[in-house]
């Protein structure tokens, strides 16, 4: 998102929009992540942030490599699965890493040949098409469309109001997960190869182009131009205290915060008397203050600090 902005932001693409909402969707070698980011001008915001940690082209690889398998089953009546022969395994693997990468640039099938794959036999002439890889990968794009909802509900938008629906990651170069993507959000005129989804940045730099922008912007050595980066909790930062067998009144039991943040983006709330949400979820991240109320019955015994400290607390809260 900040290689969106920066680059956006210099060719003033945010001067004239008010609300200029991005997602990002990313598939990699392991994980899924889709990002509602609010861009404007020198500043971006992220609203969601949304995962599936377990579904990435290692799934299509290891799905593609079972299929060898069974074919050199079939061929030599030789098990080469990893359970029997991880050696043998590690070959398969690379030879449908390798399969996969071919088929993802339109060609129909591809012959695959693998030497002296286990006990001097080899896998000889088995053809893979288009279509076997698009029954493994059709259960995983439509895992992708859990996230996206997700995203969506979260931050109550709707495909109208995004700007942009950019792609990274390698594993997106697949045609079947474009197509049922844009068949979700209802594109007009969706053709091929993109279909109707934007890839303005390379799928395989673009996270480590903004991570050299991040560190430019950090260093002392670079001078770069302002642009504000408000990054979101993934999970609510919340502090709790031991609830005392004598209940105070109500006001007792309460505490001062010190608020910030616009639009209640950062507001705090509290879950019953013991417990307090100091950044929601998707809630900016930052640093509040918090002052207990000391009285003989509502001292946080969680909290192991003098009495001194007691009466202020700082909480930052970190997101890696």
């Amino acid at each position: 998102a900040l290689n969106y902005g920066i680059w956006k932001n210099a060719k003033g693409a945010f001067k004239e929009s008010k609300d200029h909402y991005c997602m990002f969707i990313n598939c990699g070698a392991t994980q899924f992540s889709c990002s509602i980011v609010l861009f404007k001008e020198g500043a971006m915001a992220v609203k969601s942030n949304t995962y599936d940690r377990f579904l990435g082209g290692r799934d299509i690889d290891m799905q593609l490599a079972d299929v060898l398998v069974e074919a050199f089953k079939e061929q030599t009546k030789i098990d080469a699965s990893r359970a029997a022969d991880a050696k043998a395994f590690i070959k398969v693997l690379m030879e449908a890493e390798k399969t996969k990468k071919n088929l993802c640039g339109g060609v129909p099938a591809v012959k695959v040949n693998i030497e002296c794959l286990k006990n001097d036999r080899d896998l000889r002439n088995f053809t893979v098409t288009q279509e076997i890889l698009d029954t493994i990968c059709q259960p995983m794009a439509e895992r992708m469309l859990i996230p996206i909802k997700q995203a969506l509900s979260e931050t109550g938008l709707e495909y109208k109001d995004l700007k942009a629906i950019e792609l990274t990651g390698s594993t997106m170069r697949l045609p079947i997960f474009k197509k049922t993507i844009s068949t979700f959000f209802g594109i007009e005129n969706a053709a091929a190869p993109n279909y109707g989804l934007d890839t303005t940045m390379d799928v395989e730099e673009a996270q480590a182009s903004g991570c050299a922008l991040m560190c430019a912007t950090l260093s002392p050595k670079f001078n770069v131009k302002p642009f504000e980066v408000v990054d979101c909790c993934q999970y609510p930062v919340n502090v709790s205290w031991e609830q005392p067998d004598v209940v105070a009144a109500e006001d007792d039991e309460k505490m001062d915060v010190d608020e910030d943040g616009e639009d209640g983006a950062n507001s705090v709330s509290s879950s019953g008397t013991n417990v307090l949400t100091l950044f929601p979820r998707n809630g900016a991240g930052g640093t509040r203050k918090i002052a207990f109320r000391r009285n003989k019955v509502s001292i946080p015994r969680a909290l192991n600090l003098s009495s001194s400290l007691l009466s202020r607390v700082v909480c930052r809260a970190i997101h890696v």
